[in-house]
């Protein structure tokens, strides 16, 4: 097929669905919950373009790769640049502390040399930092895009060489399923959880780019059965199904991307097919096709608006706040689209037959050169960041990693070491819980002085006995948890000293239902009985209940004297750390960083009306409340005497730690005695 000189209307239209479902989802519209399939609509009008363009140029004996990255450059950097320059120097007033500089230094380069995809798979986690200290995070699917860019006229390049030899055009069309199916099976089988390659790999990515390049393969066939109309009308379904919501039905991309990607393949097929249909004509529209053309710009400017804003709200997320940060991301969209996407595009092929070599030379050279501007100005932000609070927080990757190097800390498939192991030759004590014991290990191991104390601690680990841990929408965690207990367990039995204390301390509140969750949080979990790993339990009173008094029992039963749990701490509904930096900027009080304590309260009634009904049972367990360290009558405060207490809305940084062990100094002396 010959693609058409002048702009596909309709395509311009769908443009304008996938950025919109995008700012929607990110400004958190109601009934946007699957926007961010916008970005795999975008791949796929990307591979129809790109690939059929090359294919082209290819049969005609005029394609230059020369040519084609100079164009990629000439299309993509001018106003990408632009969006990173402006970022950077409204980040001047917003940005404090060095760790922020820092990251966004990083950012800038990653997303300059376009590998910033891979730089947020490194840093993907459990404890990654929050979405709003990223203010480059959008930037991935741009990487993806110019990844796919880079490569794809090499394969097209070999696939064309195999067919001047070998004459089979049945050949590279087996060759085009292989790498089509080869990717969608690496999608599906490498998405995860905690650390998801499949959202951001483009080999992962690249069988949404094959889907919308092999479009006219099928033109004649959908032609002959006239079924242009219907094409479109299942691919405009599909589409808004996955953005109302049934892409969210599981993790992400998987099989679940088939909705979009299915979707925009079967608009652009039937589209061309029959230009007659109702949902061609509607995206044929001059609303749609107006938006359409500013897309490109409204994807880069929507979320450093957003992000910029609510760091200097403090954190704060409101819908009408973030609409209005999406409203001048727009007018920045039809700014950026008339004052550079427009002339360049006039003055494109004048500058390419001149010289594409040179241009793609420029660009290169300018890339370079705002790259290292900008480092170096966030290099310098970081070492002239104000002392205030500085160094007294630390990510929570870094917290985790910490607690990971401590020589008596359990691993989930080898339990503890033998250097562990050997050195035990006096009474001990177990630390048990999710990622909010892993914080408190190394204050508490301090405080406890020699008393040797294991740890037996991991993110998303109840401190309940032999139960699942099931997310919605991503299944059961398997039973890590239980093993890694039972294998420690186990290994203690056979060495001479025997535990007398044990500490439980988690983030209770996500492991009962009907709380009241915070807007920050992405977790939403139930239990489930250790067999069942499909569906939660139906009664999760009893399943809590039961679980929790068989881990007290088992503790009791194990030699065990003194049980000391904490119920559970606040969760804010801002990141602390993101608005204290912004209480520095205004000269505000840190108690703006603060949350009502009837609202905490609130959040975790149901949790603490279930510990406190079976500790209750236990006369060997004492019970104390986090919030009696951090919150007075009205306040609960993340930020306090000595700096910030907590390095996100609920995890304890070590100056949180260190303030609420010392607050209940006599019962960790009680618990860890001899």
């Amino acid at each position: 097929m010959t693609l058409p000189d002048s702009r596909i209307n309709f395509i311009d239209g769908l443009r304008a669905i996938a950025v919109f479902s995008v700012v929607a989802y990110h400004v958190a519209i109601p009934g946007f919950s699957g926007g961010f399939i916008g970005v795999d609509i975008f791949f796929v009008i990307s591979g129809y373009l790109i690939i059929n363009r090359i294919v082209n140029d290819i049969q005609n004996n005029s394609f230059s790769i020369s040519e084609f990255y100079a164009k990629r450059f000439l299309r993509i950097f001018p106003p990408f640049l632009a969006m990173v320059v402006v970022t950077i120097i409204l980040a001047q007033s917003i940005l404090v502390f060095p760790n922020q500089w820092m990251s966004f230094r990083s950012e800038i380069i990653a997303s300059i040399g376009m590998w910033i995809n891979l730089l947020f798979l490194d840093h993907q986690g459990y404890f990654d930092a929050s979405a709003d200290n990223k203010l480059l995070l959008h930037m991935w699917s741009l990487a993806v895009e110019e990844q796919f860019y880079f490569i794809a006229p090499i394969i097209l390049l070999i696939f064309s060489a195999v067919y001047g030899r070998i004459r089979s055009r049945r050949l590279l069309e087996v060759l085009g399923a292989l790498l089509f199916f080869g990717s969608l099976a690496g999608c599906i089988a490498f998405t995860a959880q905690d650390r998801n390659p499949a959202f951001f790999m483009m080999p992962l990515r690249a069988w949404e780019f094959i889907a919308g390049g092999a479009i006219p393969l099928f033109l004649e066939a959908i032609k002959r059965h006239r079924a242009g109309a219907l094409l479109t009308w299942l691919g405009l379904l599909a589409t808004l199904g996955g953005i109302l919501g049934l892409a969210t039905l599981g993790p992400y991309p998987s099989y679940l991307a088939l909705l979009p990607v299915a979707g925009a393949t079967f608009l652009i097929a039937g589209g061309l097919c029959n230009e007659h249909a109702v949902p061609v004509r509607l995206l044929a529209t001059r609303p749609f096709r107006m938006i359409g053309l500013v897309s490109y710009s409204w994807y880069l400017w929507h979320w450093p608006v957003l992000t910029l804003e609510r760091l200097r709200n403090f954190g704060n997320h409101t819908l009408l706040l973030d609409l209005r940060s999406a409203a001048i991301s727009f007018g920045l969209a039809i700014l950026t689209y008339l004052l550079l996407e427009r002339p360049i595009r006039r003055h494109r092929a004048a500058l390419l037959r001149s010289s594409p070599a040179i241009a793609l030379t420029g660009s290169i050279s300018l890339c370079a050169l705002v790259a290292y501007l900008g480092a170096r100005n966030a290099s310098t932000n970081a070492l002239a960041a104000p002392s205030t609070f500085a160094g007294t927080f630390e990510t929570g990757e870094q917290s985790w990693a910490l607690y990971e190097k401590e020589k008596c800390t359990a691993k989930t498939k080898t339990g503890l070491s033998q250097d562990c192991l050997s050195s035990i030759d006096d009474a001990y004590g177990f630390l048990i819980g999710d990622s909010h014991a892993e914080n408190l290990y190394r204050p508490l191991l301090q405080k406890i002085g020699g008393t040797r104390l294991i740890g037996l601690a991991e993110r998303t680990c109840p401190p309940i006995d032999d139960v699942e841990v099931f997310w919605f929408g991503r299944g059961a965690l398997g039973d890590l948890c239980y093993r890694m207990r039972e294998l420690s367990l186990n290994q203690l039995s056979h060495i001479r000293p025997k535990p007398s204390f044990a500490i439980l301390f988690a983030r209770w509140n996500i492991y009962v239902p009907n709380r009241h969750p915070i807007i920050l949080d992405e977790f939403d979990a139930a239990l489930s009985e250790a067999h069942d790993k499909v569906t939660p339990a139906k009664n999760q009173e009893h399943v809590f209940k039961t679980h929790f008094d068989a881990m007290l029992a088992k503790l009791e039963n194990v030699g065990v004297r003194r049980i000391l749990v904490l119920l559970p701490g606040p969760e804010f509904s801002v990141e602390i750390p993101i608005c204290a930096a912004a209480a520095i900027q205004k000269d505000a009080s840190p108690r703006i960083c603060s949350e009502p304590r009837d609202a905490v309260e609130e959040r975790r009634a149901v949790a603490v009306s279930w510990i406190t009904a079976v500790t209750a049972q236990h006369p060997s367990v004492r019970v104390i409340d986090p919030l009696d360290a951090v919150c007075d009558a009205k306040l609960c405060n993340g930020i306090g005497s000595g700096g910030i207490w907590y390095i996100d809305p609920h995890h304890l940084s070590m100056t949180g730690a260190n303030h609420v062990l010392d607050f209940f100094k006599q019962d960790i002396e009680w618990a860890s005695q001899k």
